[in-house]
C-alpha cells in the first residue's frame, strides 16, 4: 500500500491509498471561510461526511473551529464570521503515511489578526480494514491575547 498526495488545482490537495480517494484538503480562500476535508472515505471509498447540509451549511466534513475567540465567531460562515485563511500547505507521502502541514492565519471580519494556526493531517495506512487519521492543530497567540 503506498500514499500519493497532490495538489490538482490551486486550492485542492487530494489523499489517495492506493489509488482510491481517502479525501481531498479543500482551502480556496477566496471562496470559503476555512479550510476542510471532503469527503471523507472508509476503505472501500464509502463517504461518511457531507459538504455542508442545508440545515447547518457551515457543517463542511471535517474542520477545526471555534465560536468565540475574542469575540470572533470562527464557526459559522455568515457575514459577522471570521476567517481562516491558508497562507502555506506542505505534502510529505511515503508507503506508510500522507500527511498535509498547512499555516493559518485567522481574523476577524475586517481582517484583524486573532491568532496563528498550524495544522497537521496524518493519514496512516489501513489496517485491517481501520483508516486512521490523526488531526493536530497548534494555536498561537501571535497578536496578544487570546481568550476562548
Amino acid at each position: 500500500m503506498t500514499f500519493e498526495l497532490k495538489k490538482i488545482c490551486e486550492y485542492v490537495i487530494e489523499v489517495r491509498e492506493d489509488d482510491e480517494l481517502v479525501s481531498r484538503y479543500l482551502f480556496d480562500n477566496r471562496k470559503q471561510f476555512k479550510p476542510y476535508m471532503y469527503p471523507l472515505n472508509v476503505p472501500g471509498g464509502l463517504c461518511i461526511t457531507e459538504d455542508g447540509p442545508r440545515d447547518h451549511v457551515h457543517h463542511r466534513s471535517m474542520w477545526t473551529a471555534h465560536g468565540d475567540i475574542n469575540g470572533v465567531d470562527f464557526w459559522s460562515e455568515t457575514s459577522e464570521s471570521g476567517r481562516q485563511t491558508v497562507r502555506s500547505v506542505s505534502i510529505e507521502s511515503s508507503e506508510d503515511l500522507g500527511i498535509i502541514e498547512s499555516d493559518e492565519i485567522w481574523t476577524s471580519k475586517t481582517g484583524s489578526p486573532v491568532l496563528d494556526v498550524h495544522k497537521k493531517f496524518i493519514f496512516r495506512k489501513t489496517v485491517d480494514g481501520l483508516r486512521i487519521i490523526d488531526v493536530e492543530v497548534n494555536f498561537t497567540a501571535s497578536y496578544g491575547d487570546v481568550k476562548f
